[in-house]
């Protein structure tokens, strides 16, 4: 187990909202970005993505 017990997290099944209704608690974005990184200028390519 990483961090504190998070009643709001997607993987706590005690969460009032059934899976957190898919949005990730603070502490769930602070362990992602732990193991996979901060995401790096994530506006520039949503924009190239929008635009083609």
């Amino acid at each position: 187990m990483i961090g504190a017990w998070d009643l709001s997290s997607v993987m706590n099944y005690c969460n009032p909202e059934w899976m957190g209704e898919g949005k990730l608690s603070t502490t769930d974005i602070a362990m992602v970005q732990k193991y996979y990184g901060v995401p790096v200028n994530i506006v520039p390519v949503l924009i190239t993505l929008l635009d083609d």
